[in-house]
Parts: structure tokens; C-alpha cells; sequence
């Protein structure tokens, strides 16, 4: 029989996890990532930058090191290469998702009052869908950063060339302005609602596309552009849904693609006892803090549901970046 300071042990580690994220957030919102991004410093000189007292700053920095994020040479702090995303500079920074994360975790606090009244969790979703300005914006910064292995595996693993494509969803566009980068003749419309396609635009005008990819702000269960398309994007947005309204966006989604056409759908799917992998379990639970008829459907739920709307050809891919698994489908 497992010791009972055994079990003392596993459930403090398993409560006392907030704390490493705290850590983490707070050094992001003290500026000391930023700092360390261009160079090194000593505990006195960072202390006097960030103007804060060193005597307060010397635990959390003390901590950084013991997570391996900072690596302490004498005196002086730096960014462990291992950690090289906490890097202001990197294209691929995790600073805006520790940011999103900051105030997905006071939502997180809530979790009991969510479960109870969906209403809450409505309003959660709509402070990063436009309520709350800073919360939308630090949503889609790390939503981008955390796309861009996937989009860049997209457009180097399927051919575009010539496409005319919809992006539901659409979010910061990243995987358009992918597909539209390596593809010189693709083309499309990326709709999103009215308070995030803004945001749509802004990255759009970026990448310098504005010719070749349009935007239209809209909800998407309300209508989608009536024209014919060769390829539909819906990226990490089915698990908003519950079954009734993914079965109405799958069916309208059909319509509009032409024959053979393809639609590609990510999400972080569970197995069918709904308790693995580990991070669609915990997305599970974010998605009652998060969304009040979202769901995070099972890798049979998806396959039978593309079926059901009349999908052909239906093709996972697990081999697609990070925790989300690809589906592509034909019409």
C-alpha cells in the first residue's frame, strides 16, 4: 500500500503547480524577459533597469534558474538557449501566450462558479473576442506564435497553387498568409468576427497580401461567404461548438466547396474514454471556463460527425506540429 507521506507528496506537487506558472507570468509582467532577450545582467543591474528592489527580485530570478529558464554565471542572468522562445526577438516568442495565459488563469479561478452557470463562461469568451481589448489581443498574439509550426507545415506539405480558399475563423490569418507566401497565385476571403478581423487585417497588411486575401467580419454560424471554393480552413475553432452547431458549420461548409474540394479542420482531440492525452484532457476543462457550448469532441466523434455531413476521403494527420491533430476531408 502506497505510503501515506507518498501520497502527501503527489497531491502537493499537484495543487502547488500554480505556483511555477506564477512565477513565470510575473517575471514576463516585470519586464525581466524583455531585459534578458538583448543580453545579460547582474541581480544590481537588472534591479535598477526594471527599478524595482533587489532584495524582492533575487527570489524570482534565483527561481528562473532552478526551472533551467535562466542560466546564472557569477553574478550575471541570462537566457538559457533552451528557452530561446522566451526571447522577445524569436518570430516565434511565447511571451504573448504568457500573457494570454495570465488572464486565462484568473479565469481559471472561477472554474466551480463556470460549472454551474454557463453564462459566465459566455462572458469569458467574449472578452477575448473583443469585450476586453488587451485580452483579444494577447489571444490572437499567442494563438499566431503558437500556429506558425502548423501553418508552415501546411503550406509545405500540400499544394495551393492556384486555390481559391476560405478561412473560418481566421483569427490572425496565419495560416492564409502561409499558404499565400509560398503560393503566389492562391488566393481568398478570411472571416472572423467584427471586434477580431480587425486584428485580421493588421497581420494581413503585414505580410503585404492585402491584394490576394480580403476579410469579412461576420459569425460564422450566422452565414459564410455564398461562393465556391477550393479549400476551406477551420483551425482550432470546432471546439467552440456543440454538436447541433459544428453539424450546421460542417453542412454549410460543404456547400460552398466545389466538388473535390478540401476541407481542413484542426482541434486537440481526446480518446474515446476521454481521458488522454494529457493536454486535451486539461483543454477540456479550459473549454468550461472558456466557451458555454464548447466541446472537445474524440477522434471518432470527428470522423463520424465528417461523415455524416458527407465527407469523403476523410485523412488524419498526426504528424502536424504541436498538441492539435489535423483532419482533411474532400467534398
Amino acid at each position: 500500500m502506497e505510503k501515506i507521506q507518498d501520497q502527501i507528496k503527489v497531491i502537493m506537487s499537484l495543487i502547488n503547480g500554480y505556483k511555477k506558472s506564477q512565477i513565470i507570468i510575473s517575471a514576463e509582467q516585470l519586464g525581466i524577459f524583455d531585459k534578458l532577450s538583448d543580453k545579460g545582467y547582474s541581480s544590481s543591474e537588472l534591479s535598477s533597469c526594471l527599478k524595482l528592489d533587489p532584495d524582492r527580485l533575487l527570489p524570482i530570478l534565483s527561481a528562473l534558474v532552478n526551472f533551467s529558464i535562466l542560466i546564472k554565471k557569477k553574478d550575471t542572468y541570462c537566457l538559457n538557449e533552451k528557452f530561446s522562445l522566451l526571447n522577445k526577438n524569436n518570430p516565434a516568442s511565447q511571451l504573448g501566450y504568457i500573457r494570454h495565459a495570465r488572464g486565462v488563469m484568473l479565469k481559471w479561478t472561477g472554474l466551480t462558479e463556470c460549472v454551474k452557470n454557463q453564462a459566465i463562461s459566455q462572458n469569458n469568451f467574449h472578452d477575448i473576442t473583443g469585450n476586453d481589448q488587451i485580452a483579444t489581443y494577447s489571444f490572437m498574439e499567442a494563438m499566431h506564435a503558437n500556429a506558425l509550426p502548423q501553418a508552415n507545415y501546411l503550406s509545405s506539405n500540400f499544394d495551393f497553387e492556384s486555390h481559391k480558399i476560405l478561412d473560418i475563423g481566421a483569427g490572425t490569418g496565419v495560416y492564409s498568409t502561409s499558404v499565400g507566401k509560398k503560393y503566389l497565385k492562391s488566393h481568398g476571403v478570411l472571416i472572423d468576427l467584427p471586434s477580431v478581423v480587425k486584428i485580421t487585417k493588421e497581420y494581413i497588411q503585414k505580410e503585404s497580401l492585402e491584394d490576394r486575401f480580403k476579410t469579412i467580419a461576420c459569425d460564422y454560424n450566422l452565414s459564410i461567404p455564398e461562393d465556391i471554393f477550393d479549400d476551406v480552413f477551420a483551425f482550432a475553432i470546432i471546439h467552440q461548438e456543440n454538436v447541433k452547431t459544428l453539424n450546421s458549420l460542417l453542412n454549410s461548409i460543404y456547400e460552398v466547396l466545389k466538388t473535390n474540394g478540401r476541407l481542413f479542420l484542426t482541434s486537440f482531440f481526446l480518446d474515446d474514454n476521454l481521458t488522454k492525452p494529457d493536454f486535451s484532457v486539461m483543454f477540456a476543462v479550459e473549454m468550461l471556463t472558456m466557451t458555454s457550448t464548447g466541446k472537445t469532441y474524440t477522434h471518432t466523434e470527428i470522423n463520424d460527425i465528417l461523415l455524416e455531413c458527407n465527407f469523403k476521403n476523410i485523412h488524419r494527420v498526426n504528424e502536424i506540429p504541436g498538441p492539435a491533430t489535423l483532419y482533411v476531408a474532400e467534398k
